[in-house]
């Protein structure tokens, strides 16, 4: 198989899941999902995944078949293919880093596009620099104060038609601009006077800038409820395992700092993702989403096909996987 191989049209399944920073896209919308709105809006999804720091493209997917490679990586070199640790193969040059087993068997079946050795026409090597027009979609650094999302939104449905949702406490760059989205955030419920709701309502009705957001953040709300009580019921005997390791396990997911053991964030991720689901698949649901997930600047202990990158990847594997179950 060759890099053209991963080119070709998907078939399949109807959610595009793409990967920023990582060079990934598992696309099943289609190349004119864009421009058409009608088909955008006749129960496609659309979500995007920001994985926020500075990740190592060199171990995500590396060249392993590159007669250098080993000796310039070093100890963080993974092994080549077909050995314990090993990158798996994608042609005779790149492969993926194991803990992403699951990208790769969609890769092989030609649902998932490796896009190694993408750069921006920022040279700077800041990542913050590079987050930023990742997410605006500018030509230069600070181009823009809208992120590309929000401007597709606006040709794929007119007005707001298309609905959109992110998860954390404020929208991600990518999701700013003239297109208003959803936003929610996983955390603990804040308990409050019943009435307080309807109170706000009759307060705001009539206000043109806080009515409209105080209804959409209420049908939000409602929304959130439904998805995370489906969530919590999903079986733990569903959840896959996750990469082992040594150091305490952190997920930042959603804007949201969970710590804990091995065993703790994959659960979160899973819940994570069920709820996504949820939402999405409600009436009147997102039909895009941005979820940003931070933690992925791991200057220390990285390690090679174990260590902190292999931990994090496997959470969001765990997120992907129960998001996809419940599309």
């Amino acid at each position: 198989m060759t890099v053209a191989d991963y080119c070709r049209p998907p078939s399949r399944r109807h959610a595009l899941l793409g990967a920023l920073g990582l060079g990934i896209t598992v696309d099943f919308l289609g190349a004119r999902a864009w421009a058409d709105s009608e088909r955008a809006s006749a129960g496609k999804k659309l979500v995007v995944i920001v994985c926020r720091g500075g990740l190592d493209g060199l171990s995500l997917s590396p060249p392993v078949g590159d007669p250098h490679y080993q000796a310039l990586r070093g100890p963080i070199a993974l092994a080549p293919f077909g050995q314990p640790g090993g990158a798996l193969k994608l042609d005779g040059a790149f492969g993926l880093h194991p803990a992403m087993a699951a990208t790769h068997r969609l890769a092989m079946s030609g649902e998932a596009r490796i896009a190694p050795a993408v750069a921006t026409p920022d040279r700077e090597r800041s990542h913050f620099e590079a987050q930023d027009v990742l997410e605006s979609g500018a030509a230069v650094v600070y181009g823009t104060s809208s992120g590309w999302l929000n401007r597709a939104l606006e040709t794929m449905g007119p007005g707001g038609k298309v609905k959109a949702l992110s998860i954390g406490a404020t929208a991600p760059l990518i999701l700013r601009g003239r297109i208003e989205a959803a936003s929610w955030s996983p955390g603990a419920a804040v308990e409050t006077d019943h009435r307080l709701p309807g109170i706000l309502h009759d307060l705001y009705a009539g206000d043109p800038l806080l009515g409209p957001a105080l209804a959409s953040g209420l049908a939000t709300r409602d929304m959130a409820k439904v998805a995370t009580a489906d969530a919590a019921m999903l079986p733990a005997s569903e959840m896959p395992g996750a990469a082992s390791g040594t150091v305490e396990a952190q997920a930042v997911l959603g804007g949201a700092t969970y710590k804990g053991g091995a065993r703790q964030a994959p659960a979160l991720a899973r819940n994570l993702g069920a709820t996504l689901a949820g939402f999405m698949t409600q009436p009147g649901g997102a039909q895009v989403a941005a979820v940003v997930i931070d933690g992925f600047d791991t200057h220390a202990n990285q390690g090679a096909a174990e260590g902190q990158l292999a931990v994090r990847l496997s959470y969001v594997v765990v997120f992907f996987f129960f998001l996809f179950s419940g599309l």
